[in-house]
């Protein structure tokens, strides 16, 4: 028996030293972003190979996260953030996104968020690369691949400084139009919604040019030219621009599914894994407690509540919140289930119905054959979630991706979406909410979709895995660079043939023209032959 064990940790101990060397970069200043990254660094770790993970704190609230998510990746590095990093941070939270229940939903209002962002990731990054004992730390690792997302400028300059051979980019998004674009993918702003798109993909002529000005002005951001400034100020090392460096991704692991996602065209080197972070066993097993029991089997049916993590439902204007809670009252045979920030529910004290809590068990509550139907912001781990799980929904998105996420969603059939200014309007909830809860089809439609979805060919943890393993070991493969990203908009438009062949065309037809006058003018000429009797 010895024996037995000690041969089984030898054989982990030599397959865990004969692993590729991998860092993970998830700064910590959303779940949804890091639940996605420490879902990658788990596969990656769970296999045998020696993960780091690099969280640098920009949300306190989220300091001890990776502890909690992560089993396998036992190196987490979580540089300090900056007091101005912090303040940053909680004004933005404080402000902006509080603020988005009343603000246009467009991509220009989230523009100046993405700013806000950029501005605390470069801050944050100056903790990191000044702070010689990690940097020293991190060169001693010999990493092989980092895997980032492209929403900060600090992790390329990182790559440049540690020299690391493979670069790996990951999207907690479905696609990043960005990436998208500097790769050299196929952007179709006629039929596909754009990152920030506030479209379906069936659009009148109208709809397809807001998602083509919508899609081009999300290519624009992310690039902060400050953090190659800082780091050559700091340490006089020349590191490159994001936009510079993007393009040698070995693969870009996106968060969205062929079977879920709009259908669009794609490269070989983005790998859709959609579903990695949905563990269905893990998921059906999760239990109710005692309490959440009771909740739940107070009436036949039950309908979940939350906005999410980063816009809370307290923030909501009080018009908004009255007919929401007017909508819940006039169904008093569903229990609404509704994640509430605030201690005060005062004003909801005649509702018996409605169940508040500043936490909701969500997973659990998915699970649950009790859960009738879910009322999401529809962020892309909601989304996915309630996809797999078969639930049908309301989406009411508010920001960013959601739009997409929900409309893309709303194509299967198991989901309505409601605009956050229909919220003011007290028929339309409640008519979306009454909907999927009593009609039976969009419970069949989720099902269906999540039946597909479990039975996908390739399950994405192991697709995430094999593509990493063999970035790993070939690293950046040219023959995936298509010659396409180099063309200019003309060439790549066939503008330029357009046009050749036009004069062209019109070339020969002058040609032709003056041949025809040649030879009209050549008959004239032709003298007349006279007859003698």
């Amino acid at each position: 028996m010895k024996t037995w064990f000690l041969a089984v940790i030898l054989s982990a101990v030599l397959h865990r030293s004969d692993g590729y060397n991998y860092l993970v970069w998830s700064p910590l200043f959303a779940r949804s972003h890091n639940n996605f990254l420490s879902t990658i660094a788990e596969i990656v770790a769970q296999a045998g190979h020696n993960v780091t993970f690099l969280a640098p704190i920009i949300d306190e609230s989220m300091r001890d996260d990776p502890e909690k998510l992560l089993q396998y990746t036992r190196d987490v590095l979580k540089p300090e953030a900056s007091q101005q990093v912090s303040r940053m941070n909680e004004a933005l939270l404080q402000g902006d996104y509080t603020s988005l229940w009343v603000e246009k939903s467009d991509v220009f209002t989230f523009a100046k968020m993405c700013a806000a962002h950029l501005t605390i990731f470069a801050h944050s990054c100056e903790s990191v690369v000044v702070d010689k004992k990690l940097m020293e730390t991190l060169k001693k690792k010999n990493f092989d691949v980092i895997l980032t997302e492209a929403i900060s400028e600090c992790p390329f300059a990182v790559r440049d400084i540690l020299k690391i051979p493979t670069l790996v980019l990951t999207d907690s998004f479905p696609e990043y139009d960005t990436v998208a674009n500097l790769i050299g993918e196929p952007i179709l702003p006629s039929y596909v919604p754009g990152f920030f798109s506030t479209q379906r993909d069936k659009m009148n002529v109208l709809q397809r040019g807001i998602n083509a000005l919508e899609t081009w002005f999300g290519e624009q951001m992310v690039q902060d030219p400050n953090v190659p400034k800082m780091v050559k100020e700091k340490l006089n090392i020349e590191v490159r621009l994001s936009r510079e460096v993007i393009p040698e991704a070995a693969f870009v692991l996106s968060n969205s599914n062929p079977f879920l996602n709009f259908p669009r065209p794609t490269l070989h080197k983005t790998v859709q894994i959609g579903g990695a972070t949905i563990n269905l066993t893990e998921l059906r097993s999760e239990k109710l407690s005692k309490e959440w029991e009771e909740v739940v089997s107070r009436r036949s049916k039950n309908v979940l509540v939350s906005f999410g993590t980063m816009v809370f439902s307290s923030a909501m204007p009080n018009d908004m919140r009255t007919t929401i809670l007017n909508v819940f009252s006039s169904m008093p045979n569903v229990t609404f289930i509704w994640k509430y920030e605030d201690d005060d529910v005062a004003w909801a004290e005649k509702t018996s119905n409605v169940h508040f809590s500043k936490w909701v068990p969500q997973k659990a509550l998915l699970a649950s054959r009790k859960l009738s139907a879910f009322v999401t912001h529809a962020g892309l781990g909601s989304t996915n979630e309630l996809a797999y799980l078969g639930v049908p929904a309301v989406t009411v998105p508010i920001f960013a991706d959601q739009f997409r996420n929900a409309y893309m969603l709303e194509r299967h059939g198991g989901s309505i979406v409601l605009e956050k200014s229909d919220l003011f309007d007290e028929d339309l909830v409640k008519k979306a909410i009454h909907d999927v809860v009593y009609d039976q089809s969009y419970t069949e439609n989720a099902k269906k979709l999540a039946e597909v979805l479990e039975r996908q060919p390739i399950p994405p943890k192991e697709l995430a895995l094999r593509y990493l393993e063999f970035a790993a070991r070939f690293g950046e493969l040219k023959s995936q660079d298509p010659h396409g990203r180099h063309l200019n908009f003309f060439e790549y438009h066939l503008i330029d043939l357009f046009f050749y062949s036009l004069f062209g065309s019109v070339f020969v037809a002058y040609l032709v023209y003056k041949c025809a006058i040649f030879l009209r003018n050549l008959i004239k000429k032709k003298p007349k032959i006279q007859k003698f009797d």
